[in-house]
């Protein structure tokens, strides 16, 4: 599977970031700079920054440019509002964390009869489960579910080294839309797999990933140690 441009782009303005050679606050070189910076069809530039401004790592204002967020409150942690789970490496790189994933295991299951609805009657779906480390150290813990017929060579990527929405992109059912359930539980099974103690609270979320067309592709829950992490609610009126 190829790498995408627009990855390589995403990269370049997080290691900016990283380096402090784009400070919080600060406005981006625009697309053509990068582009041409980068030999890159402005295109992929704007994907890679669309992406980033989605990931609450850049924002834009109409008329003035795009800017670079300010990712850490004033205990140094991590404030996301808006998170899928591939924002996870993303915030962590920008504040220059090294990630890094580990499968636990990946399957196929049959006749899951819930799953069966949830994927339009599919027979059998995958089962990926991968724990991500900051800085080596267990920080969550992901159950992905997704279905086996629009993704049936799947199994042959190494999806600790790839990423799984890369995958489905080329595949052409990247999800684009979330529907989110968030709760902070104890779960001793995850304390267990990312070595807290048992009465460890984790912040768990269940993530719906949907195409363009608002066809299911994406069950995941996700657990999350608090420690770097603070989530910042937005109430809509």
């Amino acid at each position: 599977m190829k790498e995408y441009l627009y990855k390589q782009v995403q990269d370049y303005i997080l290691d900016k970031i990283h380096n402090l050679e784009y400070k919080p606050g600060s406005k981006i070189p625009s697309e053509r700079k990068i582009s041409e910076d980068l030999d890159i069809n402005r295109m992929s530039v704007r994907n890679a920054i669309s992406k980033l401004v989605e990931d609450r790592i850049l924002y834009r204002l109409h008329g003035s440019g795009t800017f670079v967020a300010n990712i850490k409150n004033s205990r140094g942690k991590m404030v996301v509002s808006s998170f899928t789970p591939d924002s996870f490496n993303l915030n962590m790189s920008a504040l220059g964390r090294y990630t890094n994933s580990r499968v636990l295991s990946f399957k196929v299951i049959y006749d899951n009869k819930d799953f069966k609805k949830f994927f339009n009657s599919v027979d059998a779906i995958y089962e990926l489960c991968r724990i991500r480390y900051v800085d080596s150290k267990p920080a969550s813990l992901e159950y992905t579910y997704f279905p086996f017929k629009q993704f049936i060579d799947a199994i042959r990527y190494d999806f600790s080294e790839s990423s799984l929405y890369e995958y489905m992109e080329y595949k052409g059912k990247r999800p684009v839309k979330f529907d989110k359930i968030t709760e902070v539980i104890v779960d001793e099974k995850v304390n267990i797999i990312l070595d807290n103690k048992k009465d460890t609270s984790v912040f768990k979320t269940t993530y719906i990933g949907k195409t363009e067309d608002n066809i299911n592709v994406e069950y995941t829950n996700s657990y999350v140690n608090l420690e770097d992490i603070e989530f910042k609610y937005i109430r809509k009126k």
